[in-house]
């Protein structure tokens, strides 16, 4: 098993004391990383990666990004993700500062406290699946 990145904080809300807010903590330093979608143009030499041009597994041989997962644009190297396009790396923690999830359900029963999760990430949202206790 790989080691546990993230900690998901559970306390009482100080607006409403019957309710309660959650919170993420990175356990890496610097954060563990992740990838965005980048919404500068990608442009080469006058070849436009946009669109179906721009993935690397179906462009014109000639295009300069073709067959690479990997390219720079605008002196910034990029990855390219099926669905997102060509993305950019996210320094610090994504999920730290991604406040739209949802606590895994086993949590909502717990008292307030610090609980291990892992986090799996679709095309739209985070799921946290819960792990257990912090130790």
């Amino acid at each position: 098993m790989s080691e546990i990145a993230h900690i998901l904080i559970k306390e009482a809300d100080p607006d409403d004391p019957e309710e309660f807010r959650y919170r993420v903590e990175c356990q890496i330093e610097g954060g563990c990383g992740g990838w965005l979608e980048c919404a500068e143009p990608h442009e080469v030499a006058g070849w436009i990666a946009s669109g179906s041009e721009g993935d690397p597994h179906d462009c014109d041989p000639a295009a300069p990004w073709c067959n690479s997962e990997e390219f720079t644009f605008h002196g910034v190297e990029h990855t390219w993700q099926g669905g997102w396009g060509w993305t950019v790396p996210f320094e610090g923690c994504l999920l730290e500062s991604y406040s739209d999830f949802e606590p895994p359900d086993e949590v909502l029963d717990l008292p307030v406290g610090r609980y291990l999760v892992d986090d799996e990430w679709d095309d739209t949202e985070v799921c946290l699946n819960y792990v257990g206790p912090e130790v």
